[in-house]
């Protein structure tokens, strides 16, 4: 069993540079996914066909300049043997004009090893997200620890997501709107919408918009892996009274089962045969609620932060302590 743990080490540490990208890069996407959400001053007619609601709702977006998130995600697994259970507090603010955001996360690890350190048990990272200038900069920080990368608009691996920031992150896709149904159950204040994307739905959207995969590819991942892997589910609520998006719950358990079995699949053959790997996913979601819309308590990027050192894009996920 060592052994295939070594492996699969080796392996993880190859490709984790390439798995940062497609993380930070995911991260930032989902952040723009969940700034489709808007309020308004006057009574709104709420749509009856559920497209028809996630469409409105999207439009709204154009009058929000801020809100405040708060949210919690969760993650259980058994990779050979090796238990992964953890729960992450999320606290957010967004700005669109200017661009800027402020991330606090509190990581709890519910399944330390007996010779865990404190900062094992338990971290807290701070990130901020602001446009500079021409790019836009992400710094992270964990304690005194802090880091800076700077996405250029000459860098095609970021040429898209920059272009949408410099929207404000409120274009609004209706590329999945024939998905969305209305749920069976109906709480009073919100209308909940069900959203479920496939990975084939996935890939095809993927190809569509042309955008640049070298980051999933450098990742050991292809629009064919993507093609078989399980459903998204999604739910989604909106404020009956001003129809805006107000809830968002993320169920990746499927999806993140359906990469492991891949992987298993591709690696099988590399470590021997007759030898057991498995890996399974107990637990895989987030649940965000927004709050405070146009009315979100104002922040400035903290002083030590301004002083971190550089990161290559390449590096992302890496820290360096501020000069």
């Amino acid at each position: 069993m060592k052994k295939e743990v070594q492996f699969f080490q080796k392996k993880g540490k190859e490709k984790m540079k390439a798995l940062k990208k497609v993380a930070v890069t995911t991260m930032a996407l989902a952040m723009g996914v969940c700034t489709v959400t808007a309020c308004g001053t006057k009574s709104v007619s709420m749509p009856q066909e559920p497209k028809d609601i996630a469409k409105l709702a999207s439009e709204r977006t154009a009058e929000l300049n801020s809100y405040e998130l708060k949210g919690t995600a969760g993650i259980a697994m058994d990779v050979m043997g090796q238990k992964v259970d953890m729960d992450l507090d999320i606290n957010a603010v967004y700005f669109k004009d200017p661009m800027k955001m402020k991330m606090d996360m509190k990581m709890v690890n519910n399944a330390p090893g007996k010779d865990a350190s404190e900062d094992e048990k338990e971290m807290s990272v701070s990130m901020y997200f602001m446009k500079e200038e021409n790019n836009y900069a992400m710094y992270m920080g964990m304690d005194d620890t802090w880091s800076k990368t700077t996405m250029s608009k000459d860098d095609e691996q970021y040429k898209e997501l920059i272009e949408m920031l410099d929207k404000g992150m409120t274009s609004t896709d209706d590329s999945f709107s024939d998905l969305y149904t209305k749920a069976d159950t109906q709480p009073k204040d919100q209308t909940m919408l069900e959203l479920k994307i496939t990975g084939e739905k996935l890939a095809e959207e993927i190809k569509k918009s042309g955008a640049d995969t070298s980051a999933l590819e450098s990742a050991g991942a292809s629009l064919d892996m993507i093609k078989q892997l399980g459903e998204i589910p999604i739910s989604m609520g909106v404020d009956n009274d001003n129809v805006y998006w107000k809830s968002v719950s993320v169920d990746m358990k499927d999806i993140i089962q359906s990469v492991f079995d891949t992987v298993l699949e591709q690696y099988k053959g590399m470590i021997g045969e007759g030898k057991e790997i498995s890996m399974s996913v107990d637990k895989c979601q987030m649940e965000l609620t927004y709050d405070n819309y146009n009315k979100a308590t104002d922040f400035e990027l903290p002083e030590e932060a301004k002083n971190a050192q550089e990161v290559s894009a390449s590096n992302l996920g890496d820290t360096a302590k501020a000069k």
